[in-house]
């Protein structure tokens, strides 16, 4: 005859907030986004369909490298190249404009 299974241990407090925290950490982030979208228009000078265009790309990329180690690495580096081009286009058209 086999031995009885050990009693399944219960998730501590700390583990499961640790979850509801990173449940809540994507709304919480798009709500973020659309309630700043008003003034990063006005500060940047750009549309909502380039803002719109923007995240697309972020959170598209965080799609795709979800499932891997870099995945911040690759979030972070497609927001910076894409605020890096909206800052070039303001260059360049204040640099046109003169």
């Amino acid at each position: 005859m086999t031995p009885p299974a050990p009693a399944a241990r219960r998730p501590s407090a700390a583990l499961l907030w640790v979850l509801l925290a990173a449940m809540g950490a994507g709304p919480l982030f798009n709500y973020g986004v659309s309630a700043s979208a008003t003034v990063v228009m006005e500060r940047l000078d750009v549309t909502s369909g380039q803002l719109g265009t923007v995240m697309t790309v972020v959170f598209a990329a965080a799609a795709v490298a979800g499932d891997y180690r870099t995945g911040f690495a690759v979030v972070a580096s497609g927001y910076l190249l894409a605020l890096g081009v909206v800052l070039l286009r303001r260059h360049v058209g204040r640099r046109g404009a003169a």
